[in-house]
């Protein structure tokens, strides 16, 4: 006899399973349409979403640490100090700085050095010259005890050896930060921040394969570090190592849902490995929310003309070029276009704009030169075929060959 129990539970596990996927959907959409609204500056449809996203399982205080900021733009100081406060109310620190800010810009200076002593002991402190140079916090550094609070050494030394080195990336001077990574790393085996910035140093200097091991030996100390899982992703994309890649990029993902551009670097990943409708699939759910993006809706292009969608990509790329958003891929995808209608003088044009953004691109010099040809213009087809040869493009010789002599 057949087993009705068995039979009656895989029925209910089949008709259970796209209601958890349409949940675990959900979850983020009124988050990401507050982000996307306050992109955007559509602070009163950012409010609302993020007010209805309370009951989406989202941390309440990152929802009123974002609705404190919203009230603050519309100008409405006491709505959001009442914002910051709950959000401070869940966790202790999180919206310290903005109260700190807040009282400042109400001249109760005793109120606004608490909540600054309370950012410093959280973890989600500023470094000291963050603080100091503020333009937010500028009638507070006039007080007398501002200089007073500052006497107490509110920071370890590990702390000011991140934050110089942080500053000397922004100066350019990687290699005098790397400096301080090693030695501040000599002395604390067992610091992730310490790894973490150097992998940032690694980074900057293009040395990704270096970079990648900092980032992992951040993660084996702090393995929930979502951030850190990113940039790992990151560097192993650079290293066209895109399977490590996808796995630190899908750990991030699970370790913080809430982080859009998490979605996008997965798009990326896949497209770069030839996973294409994987790729697009992805980039949609992204675009869903943020379709304002202009560099995804480029890679959307870029997608769609490689799966031969090409008026698809086309209409795409007339939109960006439209509201000014144009890029040397945009002028590709329509040159190509073009070229596949017969269009050949408005090839010709859009490829010449493309070089003109990305003169080093030894692709678009070759499908210009071919255009050319059907133009019948043959030395400047040959000067394209050339130049893409020198580019680094060595089946150019063939055109070459064919068309230009020896």
């Amino acid at each position: 006899m057949p087993n009705y129990l068995s039979i009656l539970l895989l029925i209910l596990s089949m008709l259970l399973l796209p209601v958890e996927k349409t949940c675990s959907q959900s979850r983020v959409h009124n988050y990401y349409s507050g982000l996307a609204a306050m992109e955007l500056g559509k602070w009163e449809d950012a409010g609302r979403f993020f007010r209805d996203a309370i009951q989406d399982d989202i941390p309440p205080k990152l929802l009123y640490l974002k609705l404190g900021s919203i009230e603050e733009h519309l100008g409405n100081t006491n709505d959001a100090l009442k914002a910051f406060l709950k959000a401070e109310s869940y966790q202790k620190g999180i919206a310290s700085y903005e109260l700190a800010v807040h009282y400042t810009q109400k001249n109760k200076m005793d109120s606004a050095l608490y909540y600054l002593d309370q950012h410093i002991r959280s973890p989600y402190r500023k470094n000291k010259a963050e603080i100091r140079t503020d333009e937010q916090l500028h009638e507070l550094a006039k007080i007398k005890a501002w200089e007073e609070f500052w006497m107490t050494n509110r920071y370890a030394g590990s702390e000011m050896s991140m934050a110089e080195t942080q500053y000397l990336i922004q100066q350019g001077q990687q290699e005098e930060a790397l400096l301080i990574a090693n030695n501040l790393l000599d002395r604390l085996k067992r610091n992730s921040e310490a790894y973490f910035h150097r992998g940032l140093i690694y980074y900057s200097l293009q040395d990704f394969d270096y970079a990648a091991e900092d980032f992992e030996d951040a993660l084996k100390l702090k393995p929930k570090n979502d951030e850190y899982a990113y940039h790992l992703s990151l560097a192993w994309m650079q290293e066209q190592a895109f399977k490590k890649a996808l796995k630190a990029i899908r750990s991030a993902r699970e370790l913080n849902s809430l982080n859009p551009d998490y979605l996008y670097t997965e798009a990326q990943i896949l497209y770069k490995n030839y996973e294409t409708e994987a790729a697009l699939n992805t980039l949609n759910q992204y675009l869903a929310f943020f379709a304002h993006r202009s560099e995804a809706q480029v890679l959307k292009a870029t997608i769609l003309h490689d799966l031969d969608r090409i008026s698809e990509a086309e209409a795409i790329v007339n939109e960006l070029i439209a509201q000014g958003k144009a890029c040397d891929a945009c002028y590709y995808i329509r040159g190509n276009a073009h070229f596949k209608k017969g269009n050949f003088s408005a090839a010709q044009s859009d490829y010449s704009m493309s070089l003109d953004l990305n003169p080093k691109d030894p692709i678009t010099f070759m499908n210009r030169g071919n255009t050319r040809i059907m133009l019948n213009d043959t030395t400047g087809a040959c000067y394209d075929f050339e130049k893409a040869y020198r580019l680094g493009y060595k089946n150019a010789v063939l055109s070459i060959r064919d068309y230009c002599g020896d």
